[in-house]
């Protein structure tokens, strides 16, 4: 059962991650370390929508450090080759 109070809290909390994802917050940097690796990513108004990677070899230990306003989505994908 569904109560009107959990549908206005689900609400607000989508508005919040939206003004988070979509709105013209200042900028958020993502740095990826690990062994043989050194990378930051500069994630702002101007590029939040573009797809930034970077390969690296395993095995490894990938630390990430995220420092800024705003909202980033950081995907880790493994595979063989």
């Amino acid at each position: 059962m569904f109560y009107f109070q959990d549908t206005v809290v689900a609400l607000q909390a989508l508005a919040d991650f939206a003004s988070l994802a979509y709105g013209d917050a200042g900028s958020t940097s993502v740095e990826v370390s690990g062994d043989g690796i050194q990378e930051t990513f500069s994630v702002s108004s101007d590029n939040k929508l573009l797809l930034q990677r970077q390969q690296i070899v395993l095995p490894n230990v990938i630390n990430f450090k995220v420092a800024g306003d705003g909202c980033v989505f950081v995907q880790v994908r493994i595979h063989n080759r």
